[in-house]
Formats: C-alpha cells, structure tokens, sequence
C-alpha cells in the first residue's frame, strides 16, 4: 500500500463512487478514486503518492487529508457528514516495525 510509505498517515479511506461499487451499489465503472487519510501527512509528499497512484492505476486519484480530531469529532461540516453516511472502505495500512 503506497500510503504506508508516507509518515503521519493513522488510517486511509475509499469513498465515493469506487467504494459504492465495492459495497455492492450499481452505476457505472468510477473515472477516479477518491481517497480520505486521516493523519498529518506532508501535503506535497501525499501529493506525490497520489501522482504515483494515478500513474499506476491509469485513473485519477483524489486525496483529501483531514486532522485525527476532526475526523473522531461530531461535525456537522457538509463534507464529513456526506462521507459518513455513504459507503467507506477502509485501506490495510501496513507499517514496517522498527523502520
């Protein structure tokens, strides 16, 4: 997972129109993959993943970064709310102990 490379990344999410497709919901194949992380990663190096993500998976790749307080939090904030109440697949993130 190209996200377990990057320091600062605690949990990652699918969402839109992939991770509605991956839980079943019918509609046509996605043109991109949105991805939510949750974490403090540096914005040009998650930049940089995404680019990479992009080239490899010949799709567009959006990344949204929002902070761990904001993404445990009760908000009301419109973005959240929509990416809660849709489906969400969480990514495996798998970190190297002691690296």
């Amino acid at each position: 997972m190209i996200l377990s490379t990057l320091d600062g990344v605690e949990e990652a999410y699918i969402y839109g129109s992939w991770a509605a497709r991956y839980e079943g919901e019918p509609g046509p194949i996605p043109g991109d993959v949105d991805v939510l992380v949750v974490g403090q990663p540096d914005p040009d190096e998650l930049f940089d993943v995404a680019e990479q993500a992009s080239r490899e998976l010949h799709r567009e790749v959006n990344v949204h970064r929002i902070s761990p307080l904001a993404w445990a939090s009760e908000s009301a904030e419109p973005f959240l709310t929509s990416v809660r109440e849709r489906p969400l697949v969480r990514l495996t993130l798998h970190k190297e102990d002691g690296a």
